[in-house]
């Protein structure tokens, strides 16, 4: 078998989600050729340059712009009658990619992006390729973007998103629930007393992990100068990413403070963050809060980027495993809400364990290896 995974940089979770699934098919590599590339390599440099950087300052500078051009495309209404020029502007900037697949005539094709999605959807249904196509939804919900007529399954992270595309007339056999794939060392139980040894954190204490994505984007300093009194109860965990801006404002502010807080840039093991944390305060994009809900750890999102986010939150908060807030300051009083009475977290805690889908990437592949033996 034969099978291509793809993804578009276009944010993180795409290719965390597409990763999540080859390492899954690692482990069992018998009779499978997996391959992993992402679209956007296989588009002109400007174009690659473009897609990253247009989507990347609109949601850090200008969110409410971003929650509006997603309402718009999200119409289903809207999304009719532009397709055909959005797919001619896609088709045309992809021939690379499109030569790729027509080349290299993979069985089955995932894809964890709808621009991928949608290039592979052309191609079958001019008889181009002859392969499967698996979409993953990174997202808790289904924006219209995904609603590749050709897709033989739309694997997806909620009910509430297979309700949608029972909607929009998907037959129900094409939908399975299986969530988002998320990576290996997030499934596996740490040795968390080793980890706060390692970290210098103090046992019986509330840990709270507090990070914004690769931009370090969020209220870093306001929390550090607000939750420092309560240093005797709580441990503060912060993590800036590619941020050296905030890391060397926290660091300075931290010093003043005379708080033992730890600062991190950019890690390579949030899992182990996670493992050893009590409550995130982080971003809702889809791998973020799959990641969470599997290590079970509550999350807290203060104002959620309108768009893809705010509706993962709102659909965490409704399974009361998450807490959304449009300000730092009601951030601040749920946060001194949690120290007073931890139970909140415990409970929470259990919500997000009944919630998670840790075998996501697993059974995709297991559906993968199905669909390709039943086509031959």
């Amino acid at each position: 078998m034969k099978v291509l995974i793809v993804y578009a940089s276009a944010g993180s979770g795409h290719k965390k989600a597409a990763e999540a699934v080859y390492e899954a098919f690692g482990k069992d590599k018998t009779g499978c050729e997996v391959k992993l590339a992402d679209i956007l390599d296989y588009t002109n440099p400007v174009v690659k340059y473009a897609y990253q950087a247009l989507y990347l300052f609109t949601i850090k500078h200008i969110p409410l712009v971003w929650g509006l051009i997603f309402k718009i495309t999200n119409n289903r209404r809207f999304y009719k009658i532009t397709i055909p020029l959005r797919l001619l502007i896609e088709r045309l900037n992809s021939l690379r990619f499109q030569g790729y697949l027509k080349k290299e005539r993979f069985d089955v094709i995932i894809s964890t992006h709808f621009y991928a999605s949608a290039i592979a959807g052309i191609l079958k249904r001019d008889k181009a390729i002859n392969s499967k196509l698996i979409t993953v939804v990174t997202d808790y919900l289904v924006h219209a973007f995904w609603l590749t007529a050709e897709n033989d399954y739309f694997v997806v992270a909620s009910s509430k998103a297979r309700e949608e595309l029972l909607r929009d007339k998907v037959a129900d056999e094409k939908i399975k629930v299986l969530g988002i794939p998320v990576g290996e060392k997030f499934l596996l139980k740490k040795d968390s007393a080793r980890i706060k040894e390692k970290l210098n954190l103090r046992p019986k204490k509330i840990t709270m992990l507090i990070m914004g994505g690769g931009f370090g984007v969020g209220p870093y300093e306001y929390l550090l100068k607000e939750l420092s009194p309560f240093s005797e109860k709580v441990e503060l965990i912060f993590v800036c990413g590619y941020n050296i801006g905030i890391y060397k404002k926290l660091e300075l502010l931290s010093t003043e403070l005379k708080t033992d807080a730890k600062i991190f840039k950019y890690v390579d093991n949030v899992d182990e963050l996670m493992e050893v944390s009590d409550i995130i305060i982080t971003k809702a994009g889809g791998i973020t809060v799959s990641e969470a809900l599997v290590k079970g750890v509550p999350m807290l999102v203060i104002r959620p980027i309108p768009g893809q986010e705010e509706l993962n939150a709102m659909l965490m908060q409704v399974l009361k495993v998450l807490k959304s807030t449009a300000s730092k300051e009601e951030a601040l009083i749920f946060l001194k809400t949690v120290i007073k009475e931890p139970d909140i977290l415990e409970k929470m805690k259990e919500n997000a364990g009944r919630a998670a889908r840790p075998k996501a990437a697993e059974e995709l592949v297991n559906l993968a290896r199905r669909i390709e033996r039943d086509y031959k």
